[in-house]
């Protein structure tokens, strides 16, 4: 774990550049399956989306990656449906 946090360490600015840059590429003002399908092969370990207001208030459900699109829970998978659908 130390090799990562140095390796880390001396290339963060690379990495947030990679990363801002990346997601400059994309419109992350609506969520929908395209993006979060897109958003997981571009970043493989990234573990959870939701989106948040303004304010950076979560007001989506998460969606993990215990598999592509997976929500974390049934109660989850409901609630991103019903949220995919309405913000379509």
């Amino acid at each position: 774990m130390q090799d990562l946090v140095r390796s880390y360490a001396a290339n963060a600015d690379l990495i947030q550049k990679f990363i801002l840059s990346t997601l400059g590429n994309v419109s992350l003002k609506t969520l929908n399956v395209q993006l979060i399908e897109r958003l997981y092969k571009t970043f493989p370990s990234l573990e959870l989306l939701y989106m948040s207001d303004e304010g950076f208030v979560q007001n989506s459900p998460n969606i993990c990656t215990i598999t592509l699109l997976r929500p974390c829970s049934l109660a989850s998978y409901i609630a991103l449906s019903a949220w995919l659908k309405i913000s379509s």
